[in-house]
Parts: structure tokens; sequence; C-alpha cells
């Protein structure tokens, strides 16, 4: 892998005629983050895929997706600048961002 590119944790699910991905920073993966309610959010499998994969490869799955899950800075600002997403849609989960996004 090219160590001038950004890194991310993946997993593509298939469900129906959906396609999910679910990506997040590396160093979030294994990770148990505080949610609403007193809810804990934890990133790690099966959900999140231990996969590791480069952007230019993840930009082209998110071509097929039509539902996102970015957890982390760094996922969550290459969803933004790949047009995936809006701005006002990140939420934090503690300190770390998170993104939702469905195609509809």
């Amino acid at each position: 892998m090219n160590e001038n590119k950004r890194q991310f944790a993946v997993k593509v699910h298939r469900l129906g005629g959906n396609t999910v991905l679910a990506v997040c920073d590396l160093d979030c993966f294994g990770k148990i983050l505080p949610g609403p309610n007193g809810a804990k959010v934890k990133i790690q499998a099966p959900f999140f895929g231990a996969d590791l994969m480069e952007e230019d490869d993840l930009l082209e799955y998110a071509k097929l997706a039509n539902c996102f899950n970015f957890v982390g800075e760094r996922s969550v600002q290459f969803a933004l600048e790949k047009g995936i997403g809006n701005p006002r849609s990140v939420v934090k989960l503690g300190d770390t961002s998170y993104l939702m996004v469905m195609k509809l």
C-alpha cells in the first residue's frame, strides 16, 4: 500500500438490493464510543471490517453503495471531500466524528 494515501478499515455489506459501506479510521476500529442516551457504539466486526483499503479503492466501492457509515475524522473528511453526505449531517460520538448517509 502507498504510505502517502489514507487507509481505512472497511466492510461491504450486501443486503437485498442495497450495498452498505461501513468505513472507519484505523485508530477507531475496536473502540467503544459513547452514543445518544447512554448507548454504546461498538466500532468492531462484524459491522465494521478489518479489511484495509486505500482511498482510491474505497472510492470505487463508494460509487456502488447506497448506504454509508463513516467513523473517524479521516473517514468523514474523505466522505465530504468526495461529495458523500453533508457537513451538517456529521455528529459526534464523544470526540469522534460520525456520518451516516442513505441515497434514496
